[in-house]
């Protein structure tokens, strides 16, 4: 397992038995429900981290037509600048949905957004 993929493994655990205040982040920090306008960040950041992918996720056209589709992208910001991005790609026939595209960028893997982005799923 790579150093990355275990830290989100690590990341997750801690979202799902920690409790946490999502009301409030950390100063500074901001957790958002990406629109249209935030998408070329988001394929920035998509471009940065996956050197390949099954889906064209670094594609700003892929993004813009599954958000207008089935998929809710949210991000943590800081400063203006997206830091940690997930999305969830709904299935609204049978009422659930799939966290896929996580990213914690550099300096975040520690803090608890994992589980801030799982009280906007709910």
């Amino acid at each position: 397992m790579t150093a990355k993929l275990s830290c989100i493994k690590r990341s997750l655990i801690f979202a799902v038995k920690k409790k946490t205040d999502c009301s409030v982040l950390e100063d500074g920090y901001n957790i958002i429900k990406c629109s249209i306008n935030h998408i070329p960040q988001l394929s920035r950041i998509y471009r940065e981290v996956f050197s390949s992918y099954p889906f064209p996720v670094c594609e700003e056209e892929y993004l813009e037509k599954t958000m207008n589709e089935n998929v809710d992208y949210y991000a943590v910001e800081k400063d203006g600048e997206i830091v940690a991005v997930s999305s969830a790609e709904k299935d609204i026939e049978h009422g659930n949905a799939e966290m896929t595209d996580l990213q914690l960028l550099q300096n975040t893997e520690e803090k608890d957004f994992l589980s801030c982005f799982f009280s906007k799923w709910k």
